[in-house]
Formats: C-alpha cells, structure tokens, sequence
C-alpha cells in the first residue's frame, strides 16, 4: 500500500493512494524515488514470477504502471530506494541473480533497457541492503554478507557496471552486517561537488552533517544542507562538528549554523556532539586500533561516548513509533551490554 501525508494548519490526514494487488507487486520494500511526475519504487515480491516488481505512480495515486516483472535469473527481491543519474535508475534486489545473491541494476524510467550490472557471488559481497548513492562518478552501497569477515561490505562501482570495488570488509569489532538507517554525510567530502549530490541523500530515516570547523569546513556543509533543504524539502539536520578545539568552539560553530539555517531555509539543526582536536586520534590510526581501545580516557574517546548516546537517544520519527524497523534495532541496542562503547568504536572509524 502506498500513503501520502498531507497537513494543514489544523489537522493531519492519512491518505491511502494505491493498494497492491499480487500481481502488481506486494510488500513493497525501500523508499520512493521521485523526478518530479512520477514516484518509482519496488516490491520485494508479487509479480508474474512473485519475485518482485519496479513501478511507478503519481503523487496523487494515479497512473500506477509496473515497469518490470523481476525474475530469478535477473534479479529476485527489490529493495532500498532507487537513485538516479538523469538517465537511468539504479537499485538493488536482495537476492537472485546467478547464485541467488542479489545483484545490482539499472532500468529506463520507462522501463526500457532493464541491465544488470553486478551479480554478487559471495567473494564480493552478498545480500544487499539499503540504497545506492551516487556522487556524480561512482555508485556506492553495501551488502550485509561476505568479504574477509563474511559480516558485510561497503562497494563501489561505475554506472556502466565496470571497476566493481570492495572499499571496506566489515568485522566485529568495526560492526557487522551494515543496514543503514542513519545517513552520515560529510560536507568537506563533497566539497566543490555540489551539482553531485544528488536526490538519494534525502532517503536516509536521518541524517548526520560532519562539520569541520573552518570557514571553509562550514561553508561546505552549509551548502550541502542548502541544496537538501530546497531540492529535497529535508527540514531536520543532526550537526556534529569535527575536530574542534573545544566545546565552546563547536557549540559557537553550530549556534551559528543554526541560526542561519533557521533563518534562511525554514530547517531545524540538532546539536549532536563534538570530537575534539586530538592527537590520540591518529596515534591510535598508526597503531591500527580504535581509539576507544588505545586510550580509553583521552578527551576524543569520550567524545564517541557521547556521541552514540546522543544517537541512540534521538527520538523515533512517527512512522516508526508502532512497530518500525529503527524502532526495533534502537530497543535491541539498548538492551546489549554496554552498547556505547561498542558504537562509539564504530564512528570514531567513520568520522576520523
């Protein structure tokens, strides 16, 4: 079933805009992808071959077309949100394929054209989850089974398919079995690549801006959360500010920001912690270990500490308060023995 939300200034109304059938697809899985007419999506099953489907539909619930039927073979099981370059769609199915390990694809918004472009054979990866993300050269994404650990993989390859590269081999101690939620995006990264970012960054349940904290660090975030504020209709944003030299100094560059953003955007920044100028950091890289392992007290270690708290501590979004997926995984991760030590090893991996 698909819904829209729509308010006014003094009520909310749920509105049920399509109902699937078998063959049009059933449990559809992963967001919406929306050029502007049409919204495209996928089933994780339903179809001629029960194996799925990709459609797409307007806002307002008219002009539902299935797109493609998924079949064994080529694909078994869509799920994520789909991206776009301008001309293709790409997405993910879960399994399938030649070896029933998913694949990675592109398709036509038209539905022509449908390609494979990657099957997962286990070596590489398997069981894809969560979207691709594009940044203008590569498409990025990860898969919860295979490489080194067999606990999962963060990938990259061309939009033609070509160059198929594992970045990172997931293992326990770093985390397991990525399925993303949380979309961490940092703005020096993506510095002067603006034009780059595109529509997939709006799909995360939420998203965390990495600052730095110089005119230019600043300046660079500011940017990416302009562009997601007015293409995306994004209007909530958690700041963490990087390599600050102290606490005031990071809550000075996120007071700012903030009230920029209000002013100016209509968006609500959430301060979400900081990780301060440490040495200790890169002490710990040289010694190929955590930082939370190396020097347990140092002032970055703590930092991570809070951080994970301030994660775990974020409220669900209403779509989630009955029974939602992030609601879940939230509930198990407070109920495992001392979680902050063990996600904060995690981001202080990603955020350094």
């Amino acid at each position: 079933m698909l819904f829209c939300v729509y308010t006014t200034l003094v009520h909310a109304q749920y509105t049920d805009i399509y109902q699937f059938d078998d063959l049009d697809g059933q449990y559809p899985a992963g967001g919406l992808y929306s050029d502007g007419s049409y919204m495209y999506g996928t089933t994780s099953s339903g179809g001629l071959n029960d194996d799925g489907v990709i459609f797409r539909i307007m806002p307002d619930g008219s002009g539902f077309q299935k797109l493609l039927d998924f079949e064994y073979a080529s694909g078994s099981g869509g799920c994520g949100t789909m991206i776009s370059d301008g001309f293709f769609l790409y997405g993910i199915t879960g399994g399938g394929g030649i070896l029933n390990r998913g694949v990675i694809y592109r398709i036509h918004p038209d539905g022509s054209d449908y390609e494979v472009l990657h099957f997962f054979n286990g070596e590489d990866g398997f069981y894809p989850e969560g979207g691709l993300i594009f940044d203008g050269t590569w498409l990025y994404g990860m898969a919860q089974r295979g490489g080194i650990y067999n606990d999962g993989i963060v990938f990259k390859l061309k939009p033609d398919g070509t160059e198929y590269t594992y970045l990172h081999s997931f293992e326990e101690l770093n985390g397991k079995y990525p399925w993303g939620d949380v979309l961490l995006v940092d703005g020096a990264m993506l510095a002067g690549q603006a034009a780059a970012v595109s529509s997939s960054l709006a799909s995360g349940a939420a998203m965390l801006v990495v600052v730095e904290g110089t005119p230019g660090g600043i300046t660079d975030s500011y940017a990416l959360i302009k562009r997601l504020a007015l293409e995306s209709a994004r209007v909530q944003f958690g700041i963490l500010v990087n390599k600050a030299v102290s606490e005031k100094a990071a809550m000075t560059v996120y007071e700012n920001m903030a009230k920029v953003a209000r002013r100016n955007l209509s968006v609500r920044l959430e301060y979400l912690g900081y990780v301060p100028l440490d040495d200790k950091v890169s002490c710990a890289a040289q010694m190929c270990r955590p930082v939370l392992e190396a020097f347990p007290i140092s002032a970055s270690a703590q930092a991570y500490l809070e951080l994970a708290h301030n994660l775990l501590s974020l409220p669900a979004r209403q779509d989630e308060v009955e029974n939602g997926v992030a609601t879940i995984v939230q509930s198990l991760m407070n109920q495992v023995s001392q979680p902050l030590r063990s996600i904060g090893k995690e981001i202080a991996h990603v955020v350094n």
